[in-house]
């Protein structure tokens, strides 16, 4: 090998040797025709441009970690199912402990869960509110299924119902209220007023039949959870005064003052409601109480003296606390009655301040008096089972529950035999007997 070409060979391996600039510049330009030929021009379809857009918008690691899996199992589930429109309803129809329960609250936790992604405090709390009122219809419905698992399926929903209930609470307390508009506020009042109705009418079933333990913490679990929901009610409508006192108009000033005057009154009905039947169920105790004293000077009747006296002095205990109830009832009554025309006159005047701590008070009030209701009507189910019953079916086919009607009641004395007292019970508490009170064997 020549001593010129060992010298060449050894500067290229030094990099000495280099290509001309004319030499790079012709043949660059000659590759990159080339490539431009060669190449098909990429094109996103519709759906491409659709994920590259969420991706820009929520970020690539939500798209490729919650976003796309969610949505490759719903095609999935959609694609092998062929009625997939009445698999969504029937989902959406579920109650707990049916097959499709669990998709239910899984779109539901994804409804969530995007709303909390996207910051928008607004959808959360309204789907706090309508989650609400689904647990409640769900709690309604379950109750008088044939599930003989219900008393567990009620418990469960009502803890699922109370944690809504809660994070309802939560929000309506955040900085994160000011987002809320009074239009808003309207309608998540208006879910949790619903959430109040069907828990009242699940706890007047349920507290008839309410015979174990377990059955009576479950009432009261029911109870406790309508209280929160009379809270979030009266909040919302606090907010709503607030916002509106602030300046926001979404909602106008007559439209505050129907709400206000809504709200109070609606306590003072419920309030009203309760005390009558009570007040009906006292008057059957005291009626029942007369009755059983004339048995004993009834020599047709087969009582024992130590059954007789027994059952005597338990009615007549229940027949004293609970006519102390209706008493103590009935003068929250008087004083309610008082209050709807101090409310008025602070409409009037545009008080709208006053009238909120008016719906705050009442609203306390009619907590307590419930809890009095409950205890005397509880104390009355122990003794006299029928009597409760009774006093309810009078109010559901539209009777006053102190109407004078003819009542059928059966004393248990012994666990062989039994009396039925016919009485008919009055206002004033009083009692005649229609009938012939005759024992059962």
């Amino acid at each position: 090998m020549s001593k010129k070409l060992i010298s060449q060979l050894k500067g290229l391996k030094h990099n000495d040797a280099a290509p001309s600039e004319t030499w790079l510049k012709q043949n660059r330009e000659i590759l990159l025709s080339q490539i431009k030929n060669n190449i098909v021009p990429q094109r996103h379809t519709a759906y491409e441009n659709f994920w590259i857009g969420m991706s820009v918008f929520l970020g690539e690691g939500i798209m490729l970690n919650v976003v796309k899996p969610l949505s490759v199992l719903l095609i999935v589930a959609l694609v092998g199912t062929s009625g997939w429109i009445a698999t969504v309803d029937a989902a959406y129809e579920s109650l707990p402990g049916d097959f499709l329960y669990g998709a239910k609250r899984v779109v539901e936790k994804t409804q969530m869960a995007t709303a909390s992604i996207l910051g928008n405090d607004t959808a959360e709390t309204k789907l706090h509110a309508e989650f609400a009122k689904r647990r409640a219809n769900e709690i309604k419905k379950v109750s008088i299924s044939q599930d003989p698992k219900k008393v567990e399926r009620v418990s469960e929903t009502v803890e699922d119902l109370k944690n809504e209930i809660n994070n309802l609470t939560s929000k309506l307390d955040e900085k994160s209220q000011v987002a809320l508009a009074a239009n808003d506020l309207k309608e998540v009042k208006k879910n949790t007023d619903q959430v109040k109705i069907v828990l009242g009418e699940v706890k007047a079933d349920l507290a008839l039949i309410a015979t174990s333990t377990v059955d009576k913490d479950v009432v009261q679990s029911i109870s406790e959870v309508k209280d929160l929901a009379k809270d979030v009610a009266v909040k919302t409508v606090e907010v709503v005064v607030t916002k509106h006192l602030e300046g926001d108009n979404s909602v106008s000033k007559e439209e505050v003052k129907q709400m206000l005057d809504e709200a109070v009154k609606d306590t003072i009905s419920e309030t009203l409601l309760k005390t009558e039947s009570l007040v009906g169920v006292s008057n059957v105790v005291e009626a029942v109480k007369s009755e059983m004293r004339g048995l004993e000077s009834n020599s047709s009747t087969a009582f024992s003296v130590s059954s007789s006296l027994d059952i005597q002095q338990k009615i007549a205990s229940v027949a004293s606390t609970t006519k102390q109830a209706a008493l103590q009832t009935q003068e929250v009554i008087k004083a309610s009655d008082l209050k709807t025309d101090e409310l008025q006159n602070m409409l009037n005047d545009d008080n709208l301040a006053g009238v909120l701590n008016m719906v705050k008070e009442v609203n306390e009030v009619n907590k307590t008096v419930e809890k009095i209701i409950d205890t005397a009507v509880n104390n009355v189910q122990i003794v006299l089972p029928p009597v409760v019953e009774v006093v309810k079916e009078k109010v559901e086919a539209g009777q006053s529950a102190t109407s004078t009607a003819d009542v059928k009641v059966i004393v248990t004395s012994t666990p062989t035999a039994s009396t039925t007292v016919i009485v008919t019970t009055t206002p004033t508490g009083t009692s005649t007997t229609v009938g012939t009170s005759t024992l059962k064997k």
